[in-house]
């Protein structure tokens, strides 16, 4: 019997790959999976994948991994010359031309049962499959046998992230998104879901990561998963983090939300935008009154971690306007507040459509400049990102920073300043200790508090400081002529 591998590199040691388990567990063939990530050195890699001589290695191929995937299949190929090499995953599909004649087969749309009906062949000698194999999509989700394995959940045990699916597509069809090339939505049957829940359960992993686009597509369905898993993992020891769309909340779910252990659900918001121009560029719709009112009523829930997202660089949205949805969504102090950058991935459909942009030739494919809004500005809004990540995405300064914002014209601007001050110090924030970096926004603030102020400051400073699991205290509280 031909060995084979499947050879799993992911971003970094806590995530994991469920596109292979999906395979294996619908291949009649053992697979052995190899999970490891980008940041192990490739010589151990190498000597890893090598000592088990395999006949075929398969390579799941995204953004986060491409780069590292082809050295790792050159030195592979070097070594043992006759092995078979099958890629696929989102990366390729769109780039079959480069590297059709570097593997042997490039399986493109969804693998489950064209990966298992292609090992089939190969262990029969059978090389008849085209080199490019269009899978295109399952209809019938529930035929698909389930990857919760007990080698795939124990990675839960290692502090690694489980990956949980219960439908693949999306009903929307934003225009930098690959959820784009599939309309509609196709799910797996809650009967599905929860039985796969109840295997999760066994293992306890720290973070469970729903992969679902639009989780809350159907707002019923949607419910009966997050009642399920309030009555069913109410011990603490699991955390579910869900892609959600806002507008689609209802006074319902709302109150069913707040039932659920503190802890138990965390959101990641897709606002991207409040610019309506932009919004109707990349097809996208929004009722920003509905958005507004539900993200509130998000924001207020003390349970539930709220992870909202921006876009920088998308269409029809300059430096200013940027600025303002900045503005209007910290103004609600979701729990995370990422400033991302658009991605112009191939095969999107903006990657087709003419805008002008400057693009990065390798991946993540970030822009560089856009008509709206330039090199300079972009480069500017990656230094904002820095400081607010530190000083707010960490959670280490909450309360200070809610009672520092509100002193200055505007979110963005206190961030902005932030920066400036940095720069006036030749401070590179990230690099400093927490401690340190308690010091920095203390004397960033202290001109512009007076005295009773100051004394606020210092004390949410030490209890933020403590709160976030420092065991030392803020040196400042103790002795007040400490500078950074």
């Amino acid at each position: 019997m031909k060995k084979t591998v499947f050879f799993c590199a992911s971003s970094s040691y806590i995530h994991t790959m469920l596109a292979a388990r999906y395979m294996t567990a619908n291949c009649d063939y053992p697979v052995e999976i190899i999970e490891t990530n980008v940041n192990v050195p490739l010589e151990k890699n190498m000597e890893r994948l090598l000592s088990l001589n395999p006949d075929i290695v398969a390579f799941p191929c995204y953004i986060f991994n491409i780069t590292y995937v082809e050295k790792v299949i050159d030195e592979l190929k070097k070594a043992l010359p006759g092995v078979v090499v099958i890629i696929g995953g989102y990366e390729v599909a769109f780039h079959t031309e480069k590297y059709v004649n570097a593997v042997d087969y490039i399986i493109r749309g969804e693998g489950d049962f064209s990966f298992g009906a292609l090992i089939d062949k190969l262990q029969k000698n059978d090389f008849s499959s085209p080199r490019i194999i269009e899978s295109g999509t399952v209809k019938n989700l529930d035929s698909i046998k389930s990857p919760y394995t007990d080698e795939y959940l124990s990675l839960g045990k290692e502090n690694r992230i489980i990956y949980m699916e219960t439908c693949r597509g999306c009903p929307f069809a934003c225009s930098y998104c690959m959820s784009a090339n599939t309309r509609g939505v196709r799910s797996f049957s809650l009967e599905r879901v929860f039985s796969d829940l109840l295997k999760v359960k066994r293992f306890s992993p720290p973070l469970v990561k729903f992969v679902d686009r639009t989780f809350n597509y159907d707002r019923k369905r949607a419910r009966s998963i997050f009642t399920f898993l309030i009555e069913n993992f109410n011990e603490g020891k699991t955390r579910f983090h869900f892609e959600v769309e806002p507008e689609l909340f209802d006074e319902e779910t709302f109150d069913l939300l707040k039932t659920a252990p503190k802890g138990l659900f965390q959101f990641e918001v897709g606002i991207q935008s409040y610019n309506k121009d932009t919004l109707n560029a990349v097809n996208r719709r929004a009722n920003f009154e509905v958005i507004d009112n539900n993200m509130k009523s998000l924001c207020r829930l003390e349970n539930v971690h709220v992870h909202a997202d921006l876009i920088a660089g998308l269409p029809k949205e300059d430096f200013s306007s940027f600025n303002e949805s900045f503005d209007r969504l910290f103004s609600f102090f979701p729990s995370c507040l990422q400033l991302g950058f658009l991605k112009v991935l191939r095969g999107s459909v903006i990657y087709g459509e003419d805008y002008a942009y400057e693009v990065n030739d390798f991946p993540p494919y970030e822009i560089i400049s856009s008509p709206w809004m330039s090199k300079e500005e972009l480069l500017y809004l990656h230094k904002i990102e820095r400081f607010l990540d530190v000083f707010y995405n960490s959670s280490r300064f909450t309360h200070s920073v809610k009672f520092l914002v509100p002193r200055y014209f505007s979110p963005f601007e206190f961030f902005a300043k932030l920066n400036e001050f940095a720069e006036s110090k030749n401070i590179e924030i990230k690099k400093i200790a927490a401690l340190k970096q308690c010091d920095f926004l203390y004397d960033f603030a202290l001109n512009a508090l007076d005295e009773e102020a100051q004394k606020e400051l210092e004390r949410l400073i030490y209890e933020d400081f403590i709160a976030s699991g420092n065991v030392r205290p803020w040196h400042k509280w103790l002795k007040k002529d400490r500078k950074i």
